[in-house]
């Protein structure tokens, strides 16, 4: 079977196929006409353009109608359709406005219908009587596409020799350097890529395949009701505790008056500046779970806040030796030497912390059961736990 055939360079968009196709199979586009699927190659567009842009090509059933659409078209579609302006949406995915219109002039081909409306005068691009109807569609073969691509990556991860693991950003450890140091030492092979982020954060990523694992610290009891729990649960996730510990620290100066204290309470610092990291988004809701770790008129008197980068340790250090801040720290202190700062526990703290390792059952990557089942046993080999 025959259809016509738009050739782009030659055609002037004059129009005269359009007026004399007398099935209405030529439809006005932005640059030029567009050739629905409905053509029945009856040559009559041939014989009246003006600039031979127009020939007929033997077409093969119903592979003519999709074998040149690819996923780029749908996603273009779904770009003009969320950005209402063909121009924007060549900008938002980096393609010239006339890319768009071929691509989109693609699909509107292979779907023999029309999905945006041509030649009005709005600055907005508007669906056509049908258009609207037809995105859900398209916007699934796009997301089953992307989907596709996600679990052909994780596919691709689970033959190789790497992991993910986040953990969140404390100043020292809470279990996670122990057991991601011992795992290199029995598997030297394994790489490992370590991300630093919050709690939110990390789990989201483990949901999403981004993170293969992910060390959470929590503040309190575990239970199946808890927040923690909650969180997990409802993104399909599996967690158990590999870190446990009810003794906290501050770092202070050595030239503070209660550095060489075998336990400092939270009174003798309520004027002290206290240091959270810069990557914690929240450190006013931080500062409150701080305070709820002390007795009430203990932590009321806990007000002032500073953020700093707790990845430049020597530059956090300096700050804190010098007196001017202190480092609220809730597990085992950081094992770099520093001659200006010591670590001294916390009197009186009313709750419990825990580090639970994150993980995704559904993940293909065999790493990660290998890394899931060395965490689960060391952690009760060295007592972390």
């Amino acid at each position: 079977m025959k259809k016509a055939v738009i050739l782009h360079k030659k055609c002037n968009n004059c129009g005269e196929c359009r007026y004399v196709c007398e099935r209405h199979c030529i439809e006005e586009g932005q640059y030029y006409p567009f050739v629905s699927a409905d053509c029945t190659g009856c040559g009559a567009c041939v014989c009246i353009c003006p600039s031979d842009a127009v020939s007929l090509k033997e077409m093969s059933g119903e592979t003519s109608r999709s074998s040149s659409v690819d996923i780029g078209d749908y996603k273009a579609v779904m770009a003009v359709s969320k950005a209402k302006n063909w121009t924007e949406a060549a900008f938002d995915t980096f393609q010239s406005a006339s890319t768009i219109s071929k691509r989109i002039s693609r699909v509107e081909a292979t779907l023999g219908l029309r999905i945006f409306e041509r030649g009005t005068k709005s600055v907005h691009t508007e669906f056509s009587s049908v258009g609207r109807s037809v995105m859900p569609y398209i916007d699934n073969i796009v997301d089953t596409y992307d989907q596709i691509l996600l679990l052909s990556d994780r596919i691709k991860k689970a033959t190789g020799d790497e992991l993910n693991i986040g953990y969140g950003a404390l100043f020292g450890t809470a279990g996670e350097t122990e057991i991601i140091s011992a795992f290199r030492m029995n598997f030297p092979e394994m790489g490992i890529n370590q991300v630093i982020r919050n709690r939110e954060t990390l789990t989201e990523m483990v949901s999403r395949g981004e993170l293969d694992c992910a060390f959470i610290f929590w503040i309190g009891g575990l239970s199946d009701e808890n927040e923690l729990s909650r969180s997990i649960y409802g993104l399909g996730l599996s967690y158990f505790p590999v870190f446990f510990q009810d003794k906290k620290y501050v770092g202070l100066s050595k030239k503070h008056p209660h550095a060489n204290d075998a336990e400092v309470k939270l009174t003798d610092l309520q004027n002290e500046i206290f240091i959270f990291n810069r990557t914690l988004e929240d450190s006013q809701n931080i500062m409150g779970i701080f305070r709820y770790l002390i007795p009430d008129e203990d932590g009321e008197n806990i007000k002032n806040v500073k953020q700093m980068d707790f990845m430049n340790r020597q530059l956090v250090y300096k700050y804190v030796a010098s007196g001017r801040a202190i480092i609220p720290i809730a597990t085992i202190p950081p094992r770099e030497e520093t001659d200006d700062v010591v670590f001294v526990p916390i009197e009186r703290l009313r709750s419990p912390v825990f580090t639970v390792l994150v993980y995704n059952k559904n993940n293909p990557n065999l790493n990660v059961r290998k890394f899931v089942e060395f965490s689960r046993e060391y952690s009760k080999e060295a007592k972390l736990i």
